[in-house]
């Protein structure tokens, strides 16, 4: 007869089974959430891009090992280890008054660590010490002895499904650099030797790709149905994790609600429903879909987030690829017969020019405290960043140049720890923001973007998204608005 003791150590492991289990598996579905976690985390960019890849798949086989009583102990070690490593993480982070996103179960929940975190983990290691006094002699249910009878074809089952993964992996790695290639094609401007740049996106004028995706309730939405509507129809390519695109979010609104009339709008983005409706409040549930591995972006060969392309009734592609906030700005305009200026955008977002600049107090990478009412008495920039935003990596040179400038004193507040910036000489220290709570209380959707503070502490510009913007922004002809 098997004790409640026995009872109670096999409910231990299953328990940890199914943690490790839904951890590897949501982290391999969100490979860019864990990299971005481990760097908002502190660990760096060659630390995080070796961590991130292997992850998963110790927590999964540390899930294994713990089915059958025979590995179990083992499987015990491992979660252990992997808890007491990530528990040091968390402690340190908090002592320095760091409170990064906790992405341990992937894009199915995230929010920054705390006390409870801790006390979560701790909990955890005590099933797994529990799990580390079981018996060997205690008996497993019949697929559980099975799997402890037959553990060499069970290790060599796992280890060709981790090769099959691990070749998946692989292969959508080299698809996405040869997107990445063709996406820095495009903004090179590179030529052939005829001198004619290649359009982005599919020919003009040839059938666009039909689909057939899930909105933000689950009902199917295809592009036949869009087309019938009578309007041209606007495909928006975005992603949650994107900067930028969380950065075009207030401008898709605007047009959203200005153009129904002419063009019909639809955001295709990927990810959970929930995830969506946080990243895109006030769209219709049915003017979102949710893509699968950017599969119907594939299919456009927009490659890149943000993009956006123009599909007219009679099912045909209307326009090229547009990739960045300017670009879709002019391709929405001349849908839509309006004009886009540059340096003036139709849309303003931020807070009004004038109003007084929220306050706030954020840690800074040398440890010291950075308050707001510390930069009265002079302009000043506050540029939000993210190391793990790609445009911002682009604009990072020129971010070392602003700041030798010195037309105005540049402030940036990261969501996390920059090594490159301080390794590129930035002088200042960082002022770090997790969560982006100061970025959100300016106003500031995504990242990079950045608003001037004047010397008497009120708002003296809107918001600027993106490289060529800021730069405008922080012209020394630029001056203060008045």
């Amino acid at each position: 007869m098997v004790g409640p003791l026995a009872v109670g150590l096999l409910v231990a492991r299953l328990f940890l089974v199914g943690i490790f289990a839904v951890a590897g598996i949501s982290k391999l579905r969100d490979r860019h959430g864990t990299w971005a976690m481990l760097r908002a985390f502190g660990a760096g960019v060659r630390t995080s891009n070796a961590i991130a890849p292997v992850l998963p798949f110790l927590e999964l086989g540390a899930a294994i090992a713990l089915v059958p009583t025979l590995t179990a102990a083992a499987g015990a070690i491992a979660a252990l280890a992997l808890l007491v490593v990530f528990s040091a993480a968390i402690a340190v982070n908090l002592a320095l008054g760091r409170k990064p996103e906790c992405r341990c179960f992937g894009s199915i929940g995230n929010a920054p660590i705390g006390a409870s975190t801790l006390v979560r983990n701790g909990a955890f290691c005590l099933l797994g010490a529990a799990v580390l006094l079981q018996p060997p002699a205690t008996t497993d249910p019949p697929a559980f002895a099975f799997l402890a009878a037959n553990v060499a074809a069970v290790v060599a089952t796992v280890f060709a499904i981790a090769l099959v993964v691990v070749s998946v992996v692989l292969w959508q790695v080299l698809m996405q650099q040869g997107r990445m290639l063709a996406r820095l094609d495009s903004l090179e401007g590179w030529a052939p030797a005829e001198d004619v740049r290649p359009a982005a996106g599919l020919a003009l004028g040839t059938t666009a790709p039909d689909f057939a995706l899930p909105d933000l309730e689950g009902n199917l939405t295809t592009l036949a149905a869009l087309r019938a509507l009578g309007k041209p129809v606007g495909l928006f390519f975005v992603h949650p994790t994107c900067g930028p695109c969380r950065a075009l979010v207030p401008y898709l609104v605007r047009w959203s609600s200005e153009l129904g009339d002419g063009l019909t709008m639809v955001i295709v983005s990927e990810g959970a429903p929930k995830e969506n409706i946080a990243f895109l409040p006030g769209f219709a549930p049915n003017r979102v879909v949710l893509q699968a591995e950017h599969a119907v972006a594939d299919a456009y060969a927009a490659y890149g987030t943000p993009a956006a392309v123009i599909v007219d009734p009679s099912g045909a592609i209307a326009s090229e690829v547009a990739g960045g906030r300017d670009a879709i700005a002019r391709l929405v305009g001349k849908a839509a017969d309006i004009v886009w200026h540059d340096e003036a955008p139709a849309v303003q977002v931020g807070l009004e020019i004038g109003s007084p600049a929220p306050e706030f107090a954020v840690p800074t990478t040398l440890g010291t405290t950075l308050r707001s009412s510390e930069l009265r008495g002079e302009d000043v920039a506050l540029v939000f960043w993210s190391p793990a935003c790609g445009f911002c990596r682009q604009a990072a040179e020129d971010l070392i140049a602003w700041e030798a400038a010195g037309a105005t004193r540049l402030v940036v507040v990261s969501s996390a720890p920059d090594d490159d910036l301080v390794a590129r000489g930035l002088k200042h220290p960082i002022a770090l923001d997790e969560g982006m709570r100061v970025g959100h209380s300016f106003g500031a959707g995504g990242t990079p973007m950045a608003i001037r503070i004047a010397a008497d502490g009120t708002i003296a510009s809107k918001l600027a998204a993106g490289r060529d913007a800021i730069g405008v922004l922080l012209r020394p002809s630029a001056g203060i608005a008045t």
